[in-house]
């Protein structure tokens, strides 16, 4: 008898109203999420990030002359980044950047969401208060009780704080700031991309409805997904009328998120497709 899919009962909890976060641990929710299928590879690699939490404490040292989050904060980057400072676009699963990190050299570490996620659950185990912030083809993690400006420096994939390195053009006003459980978001549109990137488009459309039922996204942006992901089917299609019925379904999509938002500049995108 087959193992039960993680996923799927993921998703059956999620719609029958159990809540990411509160009744799904964040840790397991993000594990699953990166493609985690099994209760023993879902047991064992809570048990890597365990070990990898507990290697920060034995090491973490109390700085008298900063605030505890700050000490906690700088002490965990600089932990986290130790490793190989090269990066990994493909390595954006949880499990995937745990692997690489217990490793080390010459492992490629996480890329931005990969290393945030592993960031995130440490840091929150260890009382920190973070959100998220998103920008164009980046994410960092925020200290949420920091109230200045947050500049961040690309060449860390990690964290956005000038106390942690030499800042950089960018700030919160460039991002959107989420909840640290909208890096679910960010995982599922990175999996549609890999399998947009390979044309398997079928499994983009039900990587997406899964996104959908398990993040709340807001209206426009499940609109735009919706028209791109068309955009997908269409460029696969080979009946011409189907194909035209594709596009007038993402251009349809593409205006009621311009509606609703008329700065969604990859709405306007869309739109030109249709």
């Amino acid at each position: 008898m087959a193992a039960p899919n993680l996923e799927q009962m993921m998703l059956d909890d999620v719609k029958a109203g159990k809540q990411i976060g509160v009744d799904i641990p964040l840790d397991q929710a993000f594990l699953i999420s990166s493609g985690v299928r099994t209760e023993r590879r879902l047991q064992e690699y809570l048990g890597k990030l365990d070990r990898i939490r507990q290697r920060f404490r034995r090491r973490y040292q109390e700085n008298p002359e900063q605030p505890r989050e700050y000490s906690i904060a700088e002490q965990l980057f600089r932990f986290l980044m130790s490793r190989n400072k090269e990066r990994d676009a493909d390595k954006f699963r949880l499990n995937k950047t745990i692997d690489a990190f217990l490793e080390g050299n010459p492992v490629k570490s996480g890329n931005c969401l990969g290393m945030s996620m592993l960031y995130s659950l440490i840091g929150l185990k260890e009382g920190l208060d973070l959100s998220v912030i998103r920008f164009e083809g980046h994410v960092c993690v925020r200290l949420r009780h920091v109230v200045d400006d947050i500049s961040w420096r690309n060449t860390v994939d990690l964290m956005a704080y000038p106390l942690f390195g030499r800042p950089i053009t960018g700030n919160t006003k460039d991002g959107h700031e989420l909840p640290v459980i909208g890096l679910i978001n960010d995982i599922y549109l990175s999996r549609m991309q890999q399998h947009y990137e390979k044309r398997r488009y079928d499994k983009a459309f039900s990587v997406y409805d899964l996104d959908v039922l398990l993040y709340e996204a807001s209206k426009d942006e499940i609109l735009t997904n919706k028209a791109q992901l068309n955009i997908w089917q269409a460029k696969k299609e080979k009946n011409p009328a189907k194909r035209k019925e594709r596009y007038r379904a993402a251009a349809e999509y593409s205006r009621e998120a311009i509606q609703l938002n008329l700065n969604m500049k990859e709405a306007y995108l869309n739109l030109a497709w249709g």
